[in-house]
């Protein structure tokens, strides 16, 4: 695709705006306008790009977001480091091998992307981006962060998950950056045996490292150092109702917990499980790191889910995409705004047989559900909706009057999440169904 005929420069005087994603668009020769520039925010993600374009350099003085994620980059040079204004960046899904030392002086950085590529190692410099507040590292292979990652005491986000780290001490490091509220650090190699891992202030997700046994530990908002934890009511007794909730990494995005107090606040009896994927890999790992997660969790889930009459799933985003993966094993399914085709929002993610995979499993999974399968999604939301129509037609679609990805937050917002968690367990529990008629189908 051309955005110019015959290489004439795109006019770009009064643009503030330069986008386009997955339409294998070469970058457009840009006409650089006298004075200083307007262009402010340019998304190029997954075009095939081979470099980043030189001429982003000529609106240093006013690009403040730049995306090229998914894309062939394999090196970076002055194109990028000299955009000294730049606050967001995202190169995520790239080739990059190495973070060369100049990402120091960007200093205005706010955001940094850098998940899905091979980079083994960061630099030192790193701890100068005195104004980052999130990191993003997860799923390369880095077997240690910079010790300068303590002089990041605006950093509140930082995801490294599948990595190969193995300091566990990295945890008390990161524990007294001030303003962290979530670290994400599972499905690494960090030797957290004999760790006090009580009275942690920020949230960290932990689990599938070394020195901690994947069938214990706690899953909460706080703290999650397990893949999995059943929550009866009563010990002895098992209710009719499951509510199986699934969610991204764990803390501190272990959804559900608020909202099953509340259905049992109301007198409703249910028993829950809560699920997370470590790994934060759309379920698709397990705790070796392999591509077999998709069998893992489903034998560890079918075993609890087998002992209920009902089975009530739901999740948001990647625990979206896992209620529709799983679906097979329940009566109702909500899934908020879930990804269908990983090729559509992370192309480089995995091989294309892994993501063929993802693709077919939610397609026969959602087939075989036992009852409705309902996605929600923000009317606005492109993409949500693009993942959406991928489904079969059987699956309900609700529109929501937003343009946010977050649309169970939407729904949290306007008090209408707990509602329709109610108005579904109660019509299961009056929906009377031999437990034999439910085994046949």
């Amino acid at each position: 695709m051309q955005f110019a005929e015959g290489g004439r420069p795109l006019p770009v005087r009064v643009l503030s705006v330069l986008r386009a994603r997955g339409c294998g668009a070469s970058f457009p020769v840009l006409q650089v306008p006298a004075g200083r520039p307007n262009l402010n925010t340019v998304f190029w993600a997954n075009n095939g790009l081979p470099a980043v374009p030189s001429q982003l350099l000529s609106f240093e003085p006013s690009l403040r977001l730049l995306d090229l994620a998914h894309n062939k980059i394999a090196s970076l040079g002055e194109e990028v480091f000299g955009l000294q204004g730049l606050r967001d960046l995202s190169l995520a899904g790239n080739r990059l091998q190495e973070l060369p030392s100049a990402i120091g002086r960007m200093r205005c950085l706010q955001q940094l992307w850098l998940h899905g590529n091979g980079l083994q190692s960061l630099p030192e410099e790193l701890g100068n981006l005195q104004s980052l507040a999130i990191l993003e590292l997860h799923h390369n292979r880095l077997t240690a962060l910079p010790s300068s990652v303590s002089k990041l005491h605006k950093l509140n986000w930082l995801f490294a998950h599948g990595n190969c780290l193995t300091d566990g001490n990295l945890v008390r490091v990161l524990a007294r950056l001030p303003r962290l509220k979530i670290a994400g650090l599972g499905a690494n190699q960090l030797q957290l045996a004999g760790l006090d891992l009580r009275g942690l202030r920020p949230s960290f997700g932990l689990g599938w490292n070394q020195g901690l046994n994947p069938e214990e530990g706690g899953l909460s908002e706080a703290l999650t150092t397990c893949d999995l934890h059943w929550d009866r009511m009563r010990p002895d007794v098992t209710q009719e109702v499951l509510v199986l909730t699934f969610s991204a990494q764990g803390a501190p995005v272990a959804q559900g917990q608020a909202e099953v107090r509340a259905l049992r606040d109301a007198l409703l009896p249910v028993d829950a499980l809560y699920v997370c994927d470590p790994a934060n890999a759309w379920y698709l790992q397990d705790p070796q790191s392999t591509w077999n997660g998709l069998s893992y969790f489903e034998q560890k889930i079918s075993a609890i889910t087998a002992q209920y009459a009902y089975v009530f799933i739901w999740g948001g985003s990647m625990g979206g995409s896992a209620a529709l993966l799983f679906a097979e094993l329940a009566d109702r399914v909500h899934a908020f705004s879930p990804q269908v085709d990983l090729s559509y929002t992370w192309p480089s993610f995995a091989t294309e047989e892994v993501r063929e995979t993802f693709r077919r499993r939610v397609q026969s999974s959602v087939a075989r559900c036992r009852g409705v399968v309902t996605v929600h999604v923000g009317e606005e939301n492109h993409t949500d909706n693009r993942h959406a129509a991928a489904l079969p037609s059987s699956v309900v679609i609700h529109l929501h009057d937003t343009a946010n990805h977050n649309t169970m937050k939407h729904m949290k917002q306007r008090g209408k999440l707990l509602s329709l968690l109610k108005f579904e367990v109660v019509d299961l529990l009056a929906t009377p169904r031999p437990p034999e008629e439910k085994k046949k189908k």
